[in-house]
């Protein structure tokens, strides 16, 4: 399902966070995924918020959850 909504960045970065299990909280560091990924932090900026606003990242008001399958 995430390969056919989901950009190429916000992409990179649910195959980054998909290394975890389903459902984890997670404080990560923004500037090794960068790194990593050959994306800026700009996109990185972009691919969060389209992952947060499909509902593959949550918030559980103290850390960020990560869904497999998006919630909502």
């Amino acid at each position: 399902m995430a390969m056919n909504s989901l950009s190429y960045g916000a992409m990179k970065l649910y195959i980054y966070l998909s290394m975890n299990s389903d459902g984890f909280a997670f404080w990560f560091s923004k500037s090794h995924f960068c790194k990593i990924s050959g994306l800026s932090k700009r996109s990185y900026f972009r691919a969060f918020e389209e992952l947060y606003e499909k509902g593959y990242i949550t918030t559980d008001n103290k850390a960020y959850v990560f869904h497999e399958i998006p919630v909502g």
